[in-house]
């Protein structure tokens, strides 16, 4: 009986639209404002952020429809959906695959930090202090990584917006280097679409189907939630075109974190210099909330299936993010090209769109028939 009341009483925490949108804006921005920048189509990048995000709020209107139709999160609406049975098996698939994709994040933020900072400390060392950090957010509650988004989120435009008038001031900043405006053709700027720039992140918003029930005001999630894709889309593109005006666009491919790299090159009056402190932050931040998202989805869909002590849940969650961070790549190569390559293709797919949908269609047939 205790446990189950400390369960109810986390499912009764409340978010507000506007702290849902902060989650939403911090989650998107994620590995994506050091990795996602789609400079692999060079000048074109700027096409592949805005048809990529004109789906991305399509894919979020999903989502939304899906939940609020059925005013259930996704692990009750599988149960309910494909019976106990087969229901619980989806929902235990999503348990691992939301631990797996955090897994993924964290030893992007392992590479990162390793590269940029702390070039002698060990990669395992990075991982469990930063799991450390996400597990006691965890155990605080939906409303206390809620109200730290708010904060976070002004950190993080502040920063990002620091960025942006240095780069502009700086003597590299060369906009000439945008051109030409369109230099690939069609084919080209939809292989890099798909199914990449669609899964990553847009497609990873499937996480948050386990948050919507628990916003305070129905009717926003619908009118105002959608406003945080535009807004990250702003911003993901001004950084996108400030690398390529710093780097220039053939230069900027090559990079494994090209805003860094551009970040690295502002020289204002031989005196601000060196700003790459503030990428580490900005991505410290968004990568702590995205990493968050995915192990509260995983949480909640646990709460689905067995009512565990959030306490022991959260330290075996924790363990396994851990050991799925450290052994699920060897190097940073293998490590892109599985997330860019295997993981959109062969996981993304099925979990983000095969099996909503399905349960979509299998939630319409059993509306019709119990009416019928």
């Amino acid at each position: 009986m205790y446990l189950h009341k400390r369960w109810v009483d986390m499912k009764k925490q409340t978010i507000t639209p506007f702290q849902l949108n902060a989650l939403l804006c911090l989650f998107l921005l994620g590995s994506t404002v050091v990795l996602g920048l789609g400079l692999e189509v060079e000048e074109d990048a700027w096409i592949v952020t805005l048809l990529s995000s004109s789906i991305g709020i399509l894919i979020l209107l999903f989502y939304i429809y899906l939940i609020a139709k059925h005013e259930l999160n996704l692990a009750e609406l599988l149960i309910k959906g494909f019976g106990k049975y087969i229901g619980k098996f989806f929902v235990f698939l999503y348990i691992f695959y939301f631990l797996y994709i955090a897994s993924r994040v964290v030893k992007d933020f392992t590479y990162f930090i390793a590269q940029i900072l702390f070039y002698q400390v060990e990669f395992w060392l990075i991982s469990i202090t930063f799991i450390c950090i996400v597990a006691y957010g965890s155990s605080l509650g939906i409303e206390a990584l809620a109200r730290t988004s708010e904060i976070l989120l002004f950190l993080v435009i502040l920063m990002l917006l620091t960025i942006i008038a240095f780069s502009i001031l700086s003597d590299p900043f060369d906009l000439s280097n945008l051109l030409p405006f369109f230099s690939n053709n069609w084919g080209a700027i939809f292989q890099s679409m798909f199914p990449e720039r669609i899964t990553f992140p847009y497609g990873e918003l499937i996480a948050f189907t386990l948050i919507f029930p628990l916003i305070n005001d129905k009717k926003a999630l619908v009118k105002k939630t959608w406003i945080a894709i535009p807004i990250v889309t702003f911003l993901i593109l001004v950084l996108t075109e400030i690398t390529i005006a710093m780097l220039g666009a053939k230069v900027a491919a090559i990079y494994t974190f090209p805003l860094v790299k551009a970040i690295e090159q502002i020289d204002i009056w031989e005196f601000i210099q060196h700003l790459e402190i503030l990428s580490v932050f900005t991505f410290f931040f968004v990568g702590f909330i995205k990493v968050s998202i995915f192990f509260k989805a995983a949480l909640y869909s646990a709460h689905s299936l067995v009512k565990f002590d959030r306490t022991k849940l959260i330290l075996l969650f924790a363990s396994i993010l851990f050991l799925m961070a450290v052994f699920n790549s060897s190097s940073l190569p293998q490590h892109f090209y599985i997330g860019l390559k295997v993981i959109p293709e062969y996981i993304h797919l099925p979990f983000q769109f095969g099996i909503p949908i399905l349960l979509f269609f299998v939630l319409h047939i059993r509306l019709k028939l119990g009416k019928n």
